[in-house]
């Protein structure tokens, strides 16, 4: 299970420094008719990290070796103080680059039934968040 378990905590790390957590902290510019698009956003990485902290704990009792640290890469800078249109844009195409990547990964899944149980959990995770943050987009850019 050692090698399941390498996969989920890489999963992990991808999804603990992804882009979608990063947005919370790179302050988007906003109108005032927009902050709760921000705040929607901000709603979503919490309700994502939650989970994705939920994983951190059961990594943590089933490896001695694991790993939370990390950073999120340095490029995310980037998109300090863009509008929040152009951000949730990003923000969504990143997902969607993970969502895919995720999938793909997903075909050499190990038959521990925890592991399949989280591998399974999460790919439910990833298409509630992408569904979300394809709504937030549409309701972006129906405000402009």
């Amino acid at each position: 299970m050692s090698s399941a378990l390498d996969d989920l905590e890489t999963i992990f790390l991808r999804e603990r420094f992804s882009l979608l957590q990063y947005a919370r902290n790179a302050l988007p510019y906003a109108k005032a008719s927009e902050r709760p698009l921000v705040e929607q956003l901000n709603q979503l990485a919490d309700s994502t990290l939650s989970e994705v902290q939920q994983l951190e704990q059961f990594l943590q009792a089933e490896s001695d070796q694991f790993r939370a640290g990390g950073n999120f890469p340095a490029s995310f800078t980037n998109y300090n103080y863009q509008t929040i249109k152009s951000l949730l844009q990003r923000v969504l195409e990143d997902y969607q680059t993970r969502c895919q990547s995720f999938t793909e990964n997903g075909r050499h899944v190990d038959t521990a039934p925890q592991v399949a149980k989280w591998h399974q959990r999460l790919q439910e995770i990833q298409q509630r968040t992408l569904t979300e943050l394809q709504n937030l987009v549409a309701s972006c850019n129906k405000r402009s």
